[in-house]
């Protein structure tokens, strides 16, 4: 066993077995010793590159096969250095050699120590990247902070803009109406007897029924017609601030006029607003009419209460 363990060393450095065999055992050692500095980084190269693999799959029959080819290449160019070197050339030639093995070992040296330097100072390395995470996080954080209070500003100036809009908008459905007090019989004439009163009463009725016959017909059409335009109004408020969040993308996510967008128009506002504004124009005539009416009937009730006085 040990005598093949030998022999392998003197593979490794690159010299004969049988002419070192002839050698003295100090000589024989000192290949050995050759033979294993060829042997360690071979070792160091299967390592690091099955750690190397490691990181990138978990499939021991891709990592060992690679790690070994590795190794292998390592080993062979190793031992092509080692078995290369003669002691009886000159001095430029030792440099060349030198130069030539101090770039490979460069080579081999990086290669082979740096999955091992991330192997052992993995925790090193994590908490050092977790920390420029946290701080570029928290910079993020901050820059992200400071824009959404802009954003948030400017939010409120536009929900203001808009409420103030849409009242402009509501508002320009409302009917305007007009409504007169009705003036009392009883400050006609003062000072009448109960018996003149009541016969001045029967004139101002007898003059004016014409006129508020007609009045008490558009004051039930005006009271029946009003709460169908509040409710009207309610409805038509609540579609137009759906709408609105549809546009924004609060609801669906999707800015603009999307499908439910559309629809909403189309179903729900749109119709309202042309009863609305029929409503509206239907109530804004009634109370014209209305006011028409009063003014015809104070006028009968002037010119009664005049006849009355002459009498």
């Amino acid at each position: 066993m040990f005598h093949s363990l030998k022999h392998f060393f003197f593979w490794l450095s690159g010299a004969g077995s049988e002419t070192l065999e002839q050698c003295p055992n100090w000589e024989q050692r000192k290949y050995v010793a050759f033979g294993a500095t060829v042997l360690v980084p071979c070792a160091f190269a299967f390592i690091a590159c099955a750690y190397a693999l490691s990181t990138i799959t978990d499939k021991a029959a891709i990592i060992f096969p690679v790690a070994f080819v590795w190794a292998f290449i390592i080993l062979t160019i190793d031992r092509a250095l080692v078995s290369g070197y003669r002691a009886f050339l000159s001095w430029p030639r030792k440099l060349s050699q030198f130069a030539l093995r101090l770039v490979v070992a460069i080579l081999m040296g990086l290669t082979i120590a740096h999955p091992l330097v991330l192997l052992l100072f993995s925790d090193t390395v994590s908490s050092v990247i977790e920390e420029d995470r946290a701080t570029e996080i928290e910079q993020v954080r901050t820059q992200f902070g400071e824009t959404k209070a802009g954003v948030r500003g400017e939010i409120g100036k536009l929900e203001q803009a808009i409420a103030a809009q849409r009242e402009k908008w509501t508002e320009s459905f409302q009917a305007r109406f007009i409504i007169q007090e009705p003036n009392s019989k009883g400050d006609a004439i003062p000072g009448l007897t109960p018996e003149q009163q009541k016969e001045l009463d029967d004139a101002i009725a007898k003059s004016t029924s014409p006129f508020t016959d007609r009045l008490a017909i558009v004051q039930e059409q005006y009271d029946g017609l009003s709460p169908q335009y509040a409710k009207l109004q309610t409805e038509l408020s609540f579609w137009q601030t759906e709408y609105e969040r549809e546009l924004n993308g609060q609801r669906s996510g999707l800015v603009g006029e999307g499908p439910r967008a559309r629809s909403i128009k189309a179903d729900q506002l749109e119709p309202r607003r042309t009863d609305s504004q029929r409503l509206a124009r239907q109530l804004e005539h009634l109370s014209g009419e209305k006011s028409m009416l009063e003014t015809q009937a104070r006028t009968a009730e002037a010119s009664a209460i005049e006849v009355f006085e002459t009498r």
